[in-house]
């Protein structure tokens, strides 16, 4: 019975930690040629940023509720930005991974446009290209 209840408790200690595998580093955008965006390529649009974490594996994105799908265009109009919407800017996009709603010790928290001049952007900004902003997800260290 002892043994029993020790097992249960390990497993109730390791449900509850916070470990997940990380996806994809993303960089925000430091320059007045990408200020504010957030992407995955650390030269984005041929200018400065910084790391502000990673996306969240699917695999580790559990109770699946807790957190958000992230994409990544890969077209002409939309390449290299993160963004929550699969079509963004109308162009092609692939899934890398997810970002989670409750706050995550070193991660950064992320916001997504809501208006008209930045509808559906990903930045760090409250008032992101003079537009606001609505909470999105934070991302793993």
């Amino acid at each position: 019975m002892m043994i029993l209840r020790n097992a249960i408790t390990v497993i109730a200690l390791c449900a509850s930690s916070a470990v997940w595998a990380e996806g994809v580093q993303l960089y925000i955008g430091i320059e007045p040629c990408n200020n504010g965006e957030v992407t995955t390529f650390e030269r984005h649009k041929g200018c400065a940023t910084r790391e502000i974490g990673h996306t969240i594996e699917a695999a580790s994105a559990i109770p699946s509720e807790n957190f958000v799908e992230v994409f990544v265009g890969n077209d002409v109009v939309n390449n290299k930005i993160v963004s929550k919407d699969f079509n963004y800017l109308n162009g092609s996009m692939e899934s890398i991974g997810y970002l989670s709603k409750t706050p995550i010790a070193g991660g950064e928290k992320l916001n997504r446009g809501n208006g008209k001049c930045n509808n559906g952007d990903t930045t760090t900004s409250t008032l992101h290209k003079g537009c606001g902003t609505e909470f999105l997800g934070y991302t793993a260290p």
